[in-house]
């Protein structure tokens, strides 16, 4: 499936039709271009750049300002979709067939992804409770229906390290079950220390979160996911074993 930034819609829903067709195919975002600064622009470099987590997060600032902006529904989905976050592709996807005309290009494409990644379930449908909890798309972490579930959120800081500091690297993250009902999930992350980041969905439990960057363990530590509630965890020097005097190596 090509990831490449497509100048018209058309040429995104031919990109869709010629996709695997075993899994769900991951459809390519449309071009929102706005002044820079703009979390909507924000989002589109960040996913020209293959930065899907910093995209995802974006987007979802930008649609606090513009809720219904159908366009901005459509590149959230896309971005959620390269993050095998198949559940939140499905709620974004729906809303955009929800909330246009059947024929305007972006509802044709979410609705060809839609019959693809739920199977039996109407295009139009929205997912319901019991749908919204379970992904099984290939690679994901199979959930079943009446799992209980949360959302982890987070921040990376680190000094003299970001996307405003003269010096950028990235960071990866690694997300572990500590528990019997959670010891499958593992969820991988790679971004760039300094930007928020999600882990979308996960079953209650005790998890680690390690980040490492260039061979370095810069964080190890454990969380807790409640059932319906946010988990906010922020990656410093604070729970830091390492110092910021020697990290990142002079030279």
């Amino acid at each position: 499936m090509p990831r490449s930034v497509l100048g018209t819609t058309s040429l995104i829903a031919a990109a869709l039709l010629a996709g695997c067709r075993e899994a769900p195919p991951t459809p390519p975002k449309t071009e929102v271009a706005q002044a820079p600064g703009d979390p909507r622009a924000d989002g589109e470099a960040a996913a020209r750049r293959g930065d899907w987590a910093t995209a995802a997060t974006r987007y979802r600032e930008a649609l606090q300002r513009s809720p219904n902006d159908l366009a901005l529904h459509f590149a959230l989905g896309s971005a959620f979709s390269q993050l095998d976050r198949h559940v939140d592709a499905i709620e974004e996807f729906s809303w955009v067939v929800q909330h246009s005309e059947p024929n305007r290009s972006e509802v044709v494409v979410a609705r060809q992804w839609l019959q693809q990644a739920t199977g039996s379930r109407r295009p139009d449908e929205r997912p319901s409770a019991t749908d919204s909890s379970r992904d099984t798309s290939a690679g994901a972490t199979p959930i079943t229906p009446d799992a209980h579930v949360g959302l982890i959120e987070g921040r990376t800081e680190w000094p003299g390290l970001g996307p405003h500091e003269k010096r950028r690297l990235s960071v990866h993250l690694r997300l572990r079950g500590e528990g019997e009902t959670n010891a499958s999930i593992n969820k991988r992350l790679n971004m760039e220390i300094g930007m928020p980041f999600e882990l979308g969905r996960v079953p209650r439990g005790n998890y680690r979160l390690v980040g490492e960057s260039r061979g370095v363990t810069l964080w190890d530590v454990p969380l807790t996911v409640e059932t319906d509630k946010t988990t906010n965890i922020e990656l410093s020097p604070g729970n830091s074993s390492v110092r910021p005097s020697d990290f990142p190596p002079s030279g």
